[in-house]
């Protein structure tokens, strides 16, 4: 099961109503009936009762009825929502309600504290959610002991505020949450492990919460332009050498920044925030920023070819699955310098003959590997002509 799984997507089993509500729910029944179940008309039907024959006609055949019951449970009276969010329903039809009063922080409030609202629904409030609805996602923290995944989307969700990470992040590293599937989440709690709590580091806590967050969403959005831009890696990084003196102001603001605030921009910034978090001394920084899910094949390129970059990008690139099968990958990671030696011979076996010949003219290259090139292009001639 994702842990983005939307619920509310399917009508429940029809034996889920009673006789008494079925007929005003069966895409059989007599249209009047259910127009009735539509307009919330049934006689003596409960709230929680309602809420499901509300839910059940948005997948009606028709789409009159199925208008209608989206206009009555958005019409709801606030006491009968009130009596909904506290109800055992189905968890599709409490899916439903997160997902309709997500912006209503007293009604999540009571949808969060339902043991009946599933795991599913509030890591997807977690994804969705702005600072309020988060921060009451990050202080409700026995869900977090079945589902380590509404951690992760709180951690994604630029909108969630650095102090509500921190709790968070503390929290599962008090209880020693299993953060594995989640490499990023893993390596932000190693920070904590190994440095304390920001509040406990010796640069302080960092930028400030609102001053991060100002950042954040500023990088974010100018992530979104740039991949609709279509703007590579290699052209940021060559504006960040280029314009040296207009980047000192955003790396004095990230230089402010404690590990776990680098790491999460890392994480969900733009291009631009990452050709600086990426040239980090700190591993955990750079690699969140190669790790980044918004690092695509053309930037893996990019960074390949990169010899500024820090020795363990380069070679953690190297020792991923397709380095040998992609063969531009394989090109670009020999010529970088800072690829470790060992690992540059095993790839020359793979290269053509035309790209050996390069690389021994090619006095960027390592001179180990220049004159492993030459030996091996040698060698291949030597058994043609034989």
């Amino acid at each position: 099961m994702s842990s983005l799984e939307h619920l509310s997507q399917a009508p429940l089993e029809l034996d889920a109503f009673p006789k008494n509500l079925l007929r005003h729910v069966d895409p059989k029944a007599p249209p009047p009936l259910r127009d009735m179940g539509a307009k919330g008309l049934v006689p003596g039907i409960s709230p929680d009762q309602l809420a499901m024959v509300l839910y059940q006609l948005r997948f009606d055949p028709e789409e009159g009825f199925r208008s209608t019951a989206a206009q009555t449970f958005q019409d709801l009276p606030p006491e009968m929502k009130t009596t909904i969010a506290r109800a055992e329903l189905p968890a599709a039809v409490l899916d439903h309600c997160v997902r309709a009063w997500i912006q209503d922080e007293g009604l999540f409030q009571l949808l969060i504290t339902n043991p009946h609202v599933s795991d599913v629904s509030v890591t997807w409030a977690a994804s969705a959610g702005d600072a309020r609805l988060t921060d009451i996602i990050a202080d409700f923290q026995t869900r977090f002991m079945r589902a380590p995944a509404i951690i992760e989307q709180l951690y994604l969700n630029p909108n969630t505020r650095q102090s509500a990470i921190d709790r968070v992040l503390e929290f599962a590293l008090r209880e020693k949450l299993d953060l594995t599937p989640y490499p990023g989440l893993e390596g932000v709690v190693h920070a904590l492990t190994t440095e304390g709590p920001p509040s406990q580091q010796q640069q302080g806590a960092g930028a400030d919460d609102a001053a991060f967050a100002a950042i954040l969403q500023e990088s974010v959005a100018r992530g979104e332009d740039e991949a609709r831009a279509g703007v590579t890696a290699e052209a940021i990084d060559e504006r960040v050498e280029a314009e040296e003196e207009t980047i000192k102001g955003r790396q004095a603001a990230i230089g402010k920044m404690n590990i776990a605030q680098k790491v999460r921009l890392a994480t969900l910034g733009s291009k631009e925030d990452r050709a600086i978090l990426i040239r980090d001394p700190n591993r955990l920084v750079h690699m969140a920023a190669l790790q980044s899910p918004k690092v695509d094949m053309k930037d893996i390129y990019d960074y390949a070819g990169n010899r500024n970059l820090p020795e363990g990008i380069i070679n953690f690139i190297a020792g991923r699955r397709d380095a040998m099968r992609d063969y531009q990958l394989l090109i670009r990671l020999i010529k970088n310098p800072k690829l470790h030696l060992k690992t540059g011979l095993k790839f020359l076996n793979y290269v053509r003959p035309s790209e050996l010949k390069s690389m021994v003219k090619d006095r960027n290259i390592n001179p180990q590997l220049q004159k492993a090139a030459k030996t091996l292009l040698e060698k291949r001639t030597s058994g043609q002509k034989g």
